[in-house]
């Protein structure tokens, strides 16, 4: 039996559908409720670098299946816009980081 394969153009396929769907972050995926303000809405609908997908939506609060890590990332700058409600150890982390950033300015 003869079969022909191209390897080079399987490799392309795959390389593109890596390209097309590659996440950075590779951790453990989590349930993530965030509360979102009007402003954080509009941040969310318009910065599309790294946007973590909603699972679900119900009134102000937005819910998350991905690694804690993108959501870090991706919503740490929204500041006051954002509160994270779950989980804890997240919603201790912005806590932290956002004391941090506090004490610089309020020396």
């Amino acid at each position: 039996m003869n079969i022909k394969f191209d390897l080079n153009n399987e490799i392309l396929k795959k390389n593109k559908k890596i390209k097309e769907t590659f996440d950075p972050f590779l951790g453990e995926e989590e349930t993530i409720k965030l509360k979102l303000s009007d402003k954080g809405v509009i941040l969310y609908n318009r910065i599309l670098h790294n946007r973590p997908v909603v699972e679900k939506i119900e009134l102000d609060y937005y819910y998350f299946k991905c690694p804690v890590d993108k959501i870090y990332i991706y919503f740490f700058k929204f500041s006051q816009e954002v509160e994270v409600i779950e989980p804890l150890a997240l919603r201790e982390r912005f806590l932290l980081d956002y004391q941090n950033a506090l004490r610089v300015y309020i020396k």
